[in-house]
């Protein structure tokens, strides 16, 4: 089943605060999911666009482009969601490498 929903901002890094995203588990309350994405969003031209109960992705449009700048943000990344490397990629440098010149992003939380 897929919902759609009109979230009344124009901002996507608020959809969480919208949705009442998180908070459970693993997964951050709405605010820091938001306070993230806003960082993000300035420092790397982030959208949101998909969001479920335990998943956020995001679309990218100025993804860091060094090894360095990459691992910044992998280490950042880790931070929020842990899962993306301890279930996912493995280490924070696989997860770096994933990061650079990606224009896609995604979270999950179990």
């Amino acid at each position: 089943m897929v919902c759609l929903a009109r979230i009344p901002t124009t901002h996507s890094w608020e959809v969480p605060i919208h949705t009442g995203m998180g908070d459970w588990n693993e997964c951050p309350d709405a605010s820091v999911l938001a306070a993230f994405a806003r960082r993000w969003q300035l420092r790397y031209g982030v959208e949101i666009v998909s969001a479920t109960h335990d998943v956020l992705e995001f679309t990218v449009y100025d993804p860091p482009t060094t090894r360095e700048a990459a691992l910044e943000l992998a280490r950042e990344q880790y931070l929020l969601c842990a899962d993306i490397v301890d279930q996912g990629h493995g280490s924070i440098a696989h997860l770096a490498a994933a990061l650079q010149n990606s224009n896609y992003w995604y979270f999950w939380w179990d």
